[in-house]
């Protein structure tokens, strides 16, 4: 019986290998690959969503909107701040690792970490900005990220290590012990209070703790090789120094909502946002899985395929935006009852998942080092951005920031298409 069972496995996953191997012939692509790192990555953006649910529907259930948007504000600001760990160097150690090289891995750690006290540095001058005019409840808050900010978002850089070395598994597994402490940690949070500063050390401790355990857990039982890559740091100033703009333009539409509408226009806002958000996260595992094999292929044999494959993915977008935008109100009235206002600027967000292909070019810049074209392109989108979120948002409040949302990613796939053109 075991054996028979056995039989029917092996005889479907040589189906299965077959079909995928035909599949190549229009997709273009390693579809074996594909399959393996989509496997753990699909199940870990699946254990991802339904954290972000679950927390979701705490934090719409259990806060106030007013108390959720002072807390989207800050934590807002603390995405800006962050910037000074280097947040490129990311795709710089996946790049490098997937050619081999590992031995600098020490040496981004300790930059992004030197830098990240800068960050510390500018929340402490932003705590004591709100001090002096009176605000202790915002002074208070950005005092305790300040001591977070420089370690917060520098430790996750084991995972970009794994994704280079394409252990998407491991990834997964740290993932999913992550999510879950993360999930258990804000819930219980929420049900023993609504105290703002309770809710933030909880947010930035528990992320803190969970991924330097796991940086290094990775380290000690996945060690480095001897292969240096001596422009793995640079690079990743450059691709860091590029987002500057960027950084402070993809929180500009959090600030001016929190300056013309106040915390309940915020709070109102991030719920019309994340629900697409989550619904876009397979692309951007695809796009992780895209970046080790864009970093050993020569660039004219990416241009041959990679217009193709966006193609299909345009396409393949079409129905689930079409269900998100028909089921949208039947999932607020069941999940988010306090946010039903948050409907129609969620069904128009949708739309933004037909440019989201976009990224795969960015995705190739980033693979062939393409340091001038990533600088334009980080530079022309977010003056665009800001230009836009000031004309738009001040008159016309959420729906101006939708709307520029939007526009911002049209425009962000023909920046994109001209720089690809021109490689």
């Amino acid at each position: 019986m075991i054996s028979n069972n056995l039989d029917i496995l092996d005889y479907m996953k040589s189906k299965a290998i077959q079909l995928l191997k035909w599949s190549e012939k229009y997709t273009k692509t390693d579809m074996i690959y594909f399959a393996k790192g989509g496997f753990w990555l699909s199940i870990g953006s699946f254990v991802s969503n339904v954290s972000v649910f679950v927390i979701a529907i705490a934090f719409a259930n259990l806060l106030p909107k007013e108390i959720y948007g002072t807390y989207k504000y800050v934590i807002s600001i603390a995405t800006m701040l962050s910037f000074f760990t280097l947040q490129g160097m990311s795709d710089s150690v996946t790049q490098s690792v997937a050619r081999g090289y590992e031995k600098m891995f020490i040496e981004v750690t300790k930059t992004k970490m030197k830098w990240g006290l800068l960050g510390g540095f500018a929340g402490i001058g932003v705590a004591a900005y709100y001090y002096l005019n009176g605000n202790i409840l915002l002074a208070t808050s950005f005092a305790i990220i300040a001591l977070f900010i420089p370690i917060w978002n520098t430790f996750n850089i084991y995972n970009p290590l794994l994704t280079g070395r394409k252990r998407f598994d491991i990834s997964f597994k740290y993932h999913f012990v992550s999510q879950v402490f993360i999930l258990i940690s804000i819930v219980g949070a929420l049900f023993l209070t609504d105290n703002l500063f309770i809710l933030l050390i909880t947010y930035f401790s528990s992320w803190s703790l969970v991924r330097i355990f796991f940086y290094f857990r990775t380290l000690r039982i996945y060690p480095l090789n001897n292969k240096v890559d001596s422009d793995v740091v640079s690079f990743g100033k450059h691709l860091s120094f590029a987002q500057i703009i960027s950084a402070f333009a993809e929180q500009l539409d959090k600030i001016l909502l929190w300056h013309f509408i106040g915390p309940v226009g915020l709070a109102t806002y991030f719920f019309a946002l994340a629900p697409v958000k989550v619904l876009g996260e397979p692309l951007k595992n695809i796009a992780s899985l895209a970046l080790p094999k864009l970093s050993t292929k020569h660039v004219d044999q990416i241009k041959e395929t990679l217009l193709q494959k966006m193609s299909i993915l345009f396409l393949l977008s079409i129905p689930v935006i079409a269900i998100y935008i028909f089921s949208a109100p039947y999932i607020y009235s069941l999940l988010f009852p306090q946010y039903l206002d948050s409907i129609i600027y969620s069904q128009l967000f949708a739309l933004s998942l037909l440019l989201a292909p976009k990224m795969f070019i960015r995705q190739t810049l980033v693979a062939q080092k393409k340091k001038k074209e990533l600088y334009q392109l980080q530079t022309i989108v977010p003056v665009v951005k800001i230009g836009l979120l000031l004309m738009l948002l001040p008159t016309y409040g959420i729906l101006g920031a939708v709307v520029t949302l939007i526009l911002v990613d049209f425009i962000n796939l023909l920046t994109n298409l001209y720089l690809f053109r021109k490689v």
